[in-house]
């Protein structure tokens, strides 16, 4: 009884805040604006942080030992000794200028060492672009090399040129170099995806709604679109395949948000005619904000707890796709409540069409009447 005495109280105060989303509009754009700006600035001087699959690079996979199967080697417990590992994986590729661009628990099977699908490590790391493939290829062997020896299956008697001779080089398998899976293909088959979703949100938003609101909705959907770009800039966030997967999921979740607000909007508008009375764009989109924003702050408080978790407790690959969904559920939520509704407010002009049949509709409840 009391949560819900609370939960109406708090319903109640949003109702009854004298708050005017719409005409404080001007000031919630500057955040969106700095960001998109900031994000330009970046893009024109520094770029993207480029991952592996847009890049490419190199990748090894090594043996942890996990089950003890050799005695007289460590053996790590990949569920526990994760950081670890990528701690030695790290301090032998920064002596190369290098570091971990992705790390991951996999299997790892080898005849001559008679280990077939037992526990590993996968590593993938970019080379420095200015070495030659050859050098490249140098360079991977002496990683592998240092990474033996760090993992202790060398010792200081042996050399790079035992990688050719001893049983115990297969230990860590050099992977080569990797060519990039992502590249200016799929980058223009995103855009494009992205322009026809945009059309297409476009269509149907008019036909469910009006040509405003259509027109708010997809400014308020590339709104979200551009801070989650930025923010990427910003934050240095390394963008890769996961990264596309992540703008269409806030392409989604963006008009879904929106599309919930502008229900209100419509609903509220179609009264006030119906009623009568006259159309106060402001008070409307005020009046249907109000009456959203309780679910729409519960919602997103319930995902931004999950997307925070599962960015703090999973690895890199999770995170990439997981933080750019977190900037754009936090985008979304404030363009549909704080910019879509105003835009609505300032350009929304109700139908010849509605107005003669509001009209039409009264001379015949008038001629009713007087019969």
């Amino acid at each position: 009884m009391n949560n819900k005495k609370m939960k109406l109280s708090f319903d109640e105060k949003i109702a009854g805040s004298k708050f005017d989303f719409c005409k404080n509009m001007k000031w919630f754009l500057i955040a969106p604006i700095l960001l998109v700006v900031v994000g330009i600035v970046l893009l024109c001087t520094l770029g993207f942080n480029l991952g592996f699959d847009f890049t490419g690079g190199s990748s090894m996979t090594i043996y942890t030992n996990s089950e003890g199967v050799y005695e007289e080697y460590t053996s790590y417990d990949l569920a526990s000794d994760m950081n670890e590992i990528e701690e030695k994986v790290q301090q032998v590729l920064q002596e190369h200028g290098l570091s971990v661009n992705f790390i991951q628990a996999t299997t790892f099977s080898n005849q001559d060492l008679d280990l077939d699908s037992v526990g590993a490590v996968l590593v993938r790391y970019q080379n420095d672009k200015t070495l030659s493939n050859e050098e490249i290829q140098e360079e991977n062997r002496q990683i592998q090399f240092e990474l033996l020896k760090a993992f202790g299956y060398f010792d200081d008697t042996n050399t790079v040129e035992d990688l050719n001779t001893l049983d115990e080089a297969g230990f860590v398998a050099n992977g080569g170099i990797i060519t990039a899976s992502v590249g200016i293909q799929l980058v223009m088959i995103t855009f494009i995806g992205l322009v026809v979703a945009l059309v297409l949100i476009a269509l149907y938003a008019g036909l469910r709604q009006n040509f405003t609101s259509a027109l708010a909705i997809i400014l308020a959907v590339l709104q979200d679109l551009l801070v989650v770009t930025a923010m990427m800039l910003i934050c240095r966030i390394e963008v890769n395949a996961s990264f596309v997967v992540a703008l269409f999921a806030v392409l989604c979740y963006s008009v879904y948000n929106t599309f919930v607000v502008f229900a209100n909007i419509k609903a509220d508008t179609n009264t006030t005619l119906q009623a009568g009375q006259k159309l106060d764009n402001r008070k409307v989109a005020n009046g249907a904000v109000k009456e959203i924003l309780p679910r729409q702050i519960i919602t997103t408080v319930v995902l931004l707890v999950v997307l925070l978790l599962v960015t703090i407790i999973g690895v890199g690959e999770v995170r990439n796709l997981v933080l750019p969904i977190l900037f754009g559920l936090l985008a979304s939520f404030y363009s549909s409540i704080f910019i879509a509704p105003a835009l609505w407010a300032i350009a929304f002009k109700p139908s010849k069409k509605k107005k003669i049949k509001k009209q039409t509709t009264e001379s015949k409840e008038d001629t009713v009447v007087n019969a």
